[in-house]
């Protein structure tokens, strides 16, 4: 239950961020997203453990 959370948040910030940007370059858009997983990656090693 909790993954199936955590995805619908991520898919959430993901759309919104689509939407911010929709008007700036597709490897801008790109870049911003590439952020948002990187924060949310298990390898990530500055991602604290709850």
């Amino acid at each position: 239950m909790e993954n199936n959370e955590n995805n619908k948040v991520f898919t959430e910030k993901i759309i919104k961020t689509i939407e911010k940007y929709k008007d700036d370059t597709t490897s801008t858009i790109a870049r911003i997203i590439g952020k948002h997983c990187n924060r949310e990656s298990p390898n990530n090693v500055k991602k604290e453990e709850k």
